[in-house]
């Protein structure tokens, strides 16, 4: 798509957007930061929200080892960009919390906010957040970039020269309907880093995320009358060249069935790390 085309997609509704649409979507977005922010920008954890006929929503977390120009004391920054819509327009906002020494400039929740509109991002300066426990929690380096950490984590290894056991939690919006069943969660590999290696063990493109043939391990989410969390084995979803020794940096990819209207569609999670000895 051209530029131009790629301008009024981000600007129009996102009725009906698939989730290669919002990723093509964020590409746009994060390109045209460029010319505001430089330095090298990681694109990390993200989640998408379809609303049907009302809209939607795609959010994500960015990070970057530099300084944040509009703050020089600092020497890294991470952020929250989401961009939403309704039936007519989008629009786009990030968050940005920029770090010195790996603790947050200006704590209480008080961040840099960037805005995107008519093809350009514009700064606006420190914003306070819209209520208590917003941000405030963004305190360190990580606390941001490594958010949803609570949806998938390590809880034990089963043997030796295996992956371990990941327990999957559902999110957002899961825990209000106590005491019925909520659906299932279908957990499949985004990306997959193995020491001393550049390439995707099995990581996915930003292209090939809908492949429907790619292993997927559906896990069962009940309330009783909590929500519980399921329990999945690592080593039944394949990786080119086979779960070999060393350490590994793991996205996993959640996708919930039927999503409800106020939680999110599908996660691709913050690196799941660990070592198979």
């Amino acid at each position: 798509m051209t530029d131009s085309e790629l301008a009024s997609l981000a600007a129009d509704s996102p009725i009906h957007r698939n989730e290669r649409t919002w990723l093509l979507v964020k590409h746009y977005l994060l390109r045209r930061l460029r010319g505001l922010v430089p330095g090298n920008v990681e694109f990390g954890p993200y989640w998408v929200s379809n609303h049907h006929d009302n809209g939607g929503s795609f959010c994500c977390r960015l990070r970057c080892r530099a300084a944040f120009p509009f703050v020089p004391e600092s020497d890294t920054w991470e952020a929250s960009l989401c961009t939403s819509g309704d039936k007519v327009r989008s629009w786009t906002d990030m968050a940005v919390f920029p770090f010195r020494c790996g603790r947050v400039v200006r704590p209480g929740g008080t961040f840099w906010n960037l805005r995107f509109a008519e093809g350009h991002w514009t700064s606006n300066g420190w914003t306070f957040p819209d209520g208590p426990g917003e941000w405030e929690w963004v305190k360190r380096a990580g606390d941001c970039y490594l958010f949803p950490n609570i949806v998938c984590e390590v809880v034990r290894y089963s043997s030796l020269h295996r992956p371990p056991i990941v327990a999957v939690r559902p999110a957002n919006g899961f825990d209000n309907c106590l005491g019925v069943p909520v659906g299932t969660t279908r957990v499949s590999l985004h990306d997959v880093r193995h020491t001393g290696t550049t390439d995707e063990l099995g990581g996915e493109t930003v292209f090939s995320l809908a492949n429907s043939d790619r292993p997927v391990v559906v896990v069962p989410m009940r309330t009783a009358p909590r929500v519980l969390s399921g329990e999945i084995d690592l080593g039944r979803l394949p990786v080119r060249g086979g779960w070999v020794a060393g350490a590994y940096k793991v996205n996993l990819r959640v996708r919930y069935e039927p999503h409800r209207h106020d939680g999110p569609e599908a996660f691709v999670t913050a690196p799941i790390t660990f070592t198979i000895r």
